[in-house]
């Protein structure tokens, strides 16, 4: 009975790491989707900026991440 009792806590602990890592994985990769989608937001400010023909000087990527901050 002790060994049943041993496989099963090292089956559930590897499955709760393996649940572990899934997670951390799925936030890893929502803080890069993020980020991208800051950084494309950014991007499409800007050019939208320079078509409309507002200066590239007045235009800074921190005044960028604001703007993207208020939508």
């Amino acid at each position: 009975m002790d060994w049943l009792h041993f496989a099963l806590g090292a089956a559930l602990t590897v499955q709760s790491i393996g649940w572990l890592r899934i997670v951390r994985r799925i936030s890893r990769l929502d803080e890069e989707i993020s980020s991208t989608l800051i950084t494309t937001t950014s991007l499409l400010h800007f050019f939208r900026s320079v078509a409309e023909g507002q200066s590239a000087k007045n235009t800074t990527p921190l005044m960028l991440e604001r703007e993207t901050d208020m939508v």
